[in-house]
């Protein structure tokens, strides 16, 4: 199965190329090895002893490198050079100029965020839900569930923050696998991996929910990082499925007259 490489900060982690996979040395434990055809996305938080060989084996593979910040915020990502299709693409762009289309885009992102987030707030909050239902929502009464269930400030959660970045990496590498060009975004139309941003935004409740999880099954007070990663794991089907839904019927819409 395909995996997350998820690599933070540490003085004693070394990191090289070793042919078509990578070897993990850390003090005190046995060296390993990483084949590179078992990884499908690859998160670095803070300063990581990385070579180039590292990040050119991933890069030949399609596959995007996300660089987070110590707050678990991304920071910048490597891309492999374009290997677009070329018609996808081409009707991406075209929807810049259709104003028409674009709005019935941007609806139906709305559509899948609001859908999403009434599906989280089924889960931790029934009795609010049944309220949504007949009164309608705003997006501060969502914050306010999230901040009700977990009994803490939401804004500033720096394991949220990680978790929508796990998120983001997720949605880049999906795009990279197919073909899609994750600059052209819908709602972020100008500047750099607009549709990546834009589909992440969308799917935002289910990172909300994957941090959620983590927060429970987790017995300190804060989920670790690597809580959060293996959280995140355990919901990759649920995502990719998500996901892969979303795509086809963004390809459909784009496609229609």
């Amino acid at each position: 199965m395909e995996k997350t490489l998820y690599l933070a900060e540490r003085e004693d982690l070394r990191i090289r190329r070793d042919g078509p996979s990578l070897w993990i040395e850390q003090a005190e434990q046995a060296g390993r090895r990483v084949p590179a055809r078992l990884v499908r996305r690859v998160l670095i938080r803070g300063n990581v002893a990385l070579d180039t060989g590292s990040m050119m084996l991933f890069a030949d593979r399609g596959v995007p490198i996300t660089l987070l910040r110590r707050d678990g915020t991304p920071s910048a990502v490597i891309l492999p050079i374009s290997s677009n299709d070329q018609r996808r693409v081409m009707r991406q762009l075209g929807t810049i100029e259709d104003r028409q289309k674009r709005n019935r885009l941007i609806a139906w992102l709305e559509a899948w965020q609001h859908g999403r987030q009434m599906a989280l707030a089924g889960r931790i909050a029934p009795q609010v839900l049944a309220q949504w239902k007949r009164d309608g929502f705003r997006p501060e009464d969502y914050e306010a569930v999230l901040e009700h269930h977990v009994d803490r400030p939401v804004a500033e959660s720096g394991e949220r923050a990680f978790v929508a970045g796990l998120l983001f990496e997720f949605v880049l590498s999906e795009l990279a696998s197919e073909g899609w060009d994750p600059h052209v975004g819908i709602r972020r139309s100008t500047g750099p991996l607009g549709l990546a941003h834009d589909l992440t935004e969308a799917l935002g409740p289910e990172a909300d929910r994957v941090w959620i999880e983590a927060m429970a099954n987790n017995r300190a007070p804060f989920a670790t990082s690597f809580g959060l990663v293996r959280e995140f794991e355990r919901a990759n089907g649920r995502l990719t499925k998500l996901l892969r839904l979303m795509l086809r019927q963004y390809e459909r819409l784009l496609w229609e007259a």
